[in-house]
């Protein structure tokens, strides 16, 4: 089986592009696929998207709920508003949801929580609450494949 590693591998595996940084590469199948770990790669991503410069997109919504291991109701409860709205979020797919900056950042509190150290959360919301760009970013992610 061969393996190498990549300086730069742009993932696309979860409907967003995730730049990963020292890559592990396996050849499968007649094609390059990134080599870590589904669960890994995952925290890996929604650390980096609590302080992403930019409005969550649909895709990263998705992401974000999916990785909560929620439903539409119950990440919807979680967050004081109904699934429909979780829907509509959802479906805007590559673009910036539009969901009220309150929710956002509760939902990016929320991550460094369930996900992260809770003891940098005060760092963490006074970073966040700066204005974000409204254009979507790209999710940067390095690995160390030592």
């Amino acid at each position: 089986m061969k393996t190498k590693t990549k300086r730069d591998f742009l993932y696309e595996g979860f409907g967003f592009p995730v730049h990963v940084k020292n890559a592990p590469l396996i050849f499968v199948e007649g094609t390059w696929a990134l080599n870590i770990n589904q669960n890994t790669l995952r925290r890996l991503i929604v650390h980096q998207l609590v302080m992403l410069p930019s409005r969550f997109t649909g895709h990263q919504v998705h992401f974000i709920r999916k990785t909560f291991g929620m439903t539409l109701k119950a990440f919807g409860d979680r967050f004081s508003v109904a699934h429909t709205a979780v829907i509509g979020w959802e479906k805007s797919e590559t673009n910036p949801t539009k969901m009220n900056w309150a929710t956002e950042k509760d939902i990016r509190l929320a991550i460094v929580v369930e996900f992260g150290d809770a003891s940098s959360l005060a760092d963490v919301y006074a970073k966040i609450t700066t204005a974000v760009a409204e254009e979507p970013k790209h999710v940067f992610v390095e690995h160390d494949a030592a």
